[in-house]
């Protein structure tokens, strides 16, 4: 459970397509989030709204899935205005998940944007993405 004291600015996992250039046959985008039915591991990406300036303590997003048939792993990715890499952190998880990505305040200036990239087994899938605002 999540801590009442944060403000989420929570995406459905719908959201979420596939990372670069791939078929997205077996990806099923439902009411209750994006689900990798292909038969084999596929990643997707998915975009992060940042409403406010990174705080002090660092700006973290919350990803809630199931990787019921294996091991996901989703990353918090960070670049600025130039397409600059700014950092990353990531997690790996099996069964059903709610992580809590964070990067420094460094990694997150202002103008940078975010994303979440996560690689999921067959039957995974992605739930929501929560940004701590």
């Amino acid at each position: 459970m999540h801590s009442p004291a944060f403000a989420l600015t929570t995406q459905q996992g719908s959201i979420c397509k596939p990372y670069a250039n791939v078929s997205p046959t077996g990806l099923s985008s439902q009411l209750n989030g994006i689900y990798n039915f292909s038969g084999a591991a596929m990643n997707v990406i998915c975009p992060v709204v940042r409403t406010a300036a990174a705080p002090a303590g660092g700006f973290s997003v919350w990803v809630d899935g199931n990787a019921s048939s294996g091991t996901a792993y989703c990353y918090l990715y960070s670049y600025n205005y130039n397409q600059q890499f700014m950092g990353a952190t990531s997690f790996t998880a099996t069964g059903t998940f709610s992580n809590l990505l964070t990067l420094p305040q460094s990694q997150v200036p202002t103008y940078s944007s975010q994303a979440v990239f996560c690689g999921l087994p067959n039957g995974g899938g992605i739930f929501d993405v929560e940004p701590v605002q």
